[in-house]
């Protein structure tokens, strides 16, 4: 038998009904967690496979009773290969200057 550390456990909550804003007459709930310490990376790749999506420290998942119309996507970025309307809109935009830009958000992106 192996003894594993002691490690503090995950606590999960699940968020009250509300209305669902890109499927009219639906509501929805989450399901969700906190992720930190040295073992966050591990938590998230975890949490990854059985679906969670994380924002910040934050990882969620739909929790809608009889409903699975929230299809978690992830995509491969090296198989990706854009669809012809995709590179259309990136010739549209052509003129939009990419520039790399530190981590802390500015007024300008929250505007």
């Amino acid at each position: 038998m192996t003894n594993l550390p002691a490690s503090a456990p995950n606590y999960f909550y699940r968020t009250g009904p509300v209305a669902r804003p890109y499927i009219s007459g639906r509501v929805e709930r989450n399901l969700f967690t906190e992720i930190k310490g040295s073992k966050a990376q591990v938590l998230h790749d975890r949490f990854a496979r059985a679906e969670f999506r994380r924002s910040h420290n934050i990882l969620y998942r739909p929790a809608c009773p009889d409903c699975r119309a929230c299809v978690p996507v992830r995509v491969k970025v090296r198989e990706f290969r854009p669809s012809k309307s995709q590179r259309r809109v990136f010739r549209v935009n052509q003129n939009l200057l990419i520039r790399e830009i530190g981590t802390t958000a500015t007024l300008e992106q929250h505007a």
